[in-house]
């Protein structure tokens, strides 16, 4: 996974109310349907072993609003975590 971040840099990551718009489109980014699970794997790129993730999503039903943004529940919170 290509960043312009050394790979394991970082002790500590957060992102809160970010991750569930990626790949949607709204903020001009490309539309990917798996863009928020490449986030994801950026970041554990980036950290280190050890690390700590701080995750901020809004969780309830699997939903897409729109463009706007993802809900996370059963079927795609796992899948957030898978190869992690």
């Amino acid at each position: 996974m290509s960043t312009l971040i050394e790979p394991e840099s970082f002790d500590f990551v957060a992102s809160f109310s970010s991750i569930e718009h990626s790949g949607l489109g709204r903020y001009d980014d490309p539309i990917d349907p798996i863009g928020d699970i490449r986030e994801m794997q950026k970041i554990s790129c980036i950290l280190k072993p050890g690390g700590i993730f701080f995750l901020g999503i809004p969780v309830g039903q699997d939903d897409v609003g729109i463009n706007c943004h993802r809900t996370y529940g059963r079927i795609r919170l796992p899948l957030m975590f898978a190869g992690c």
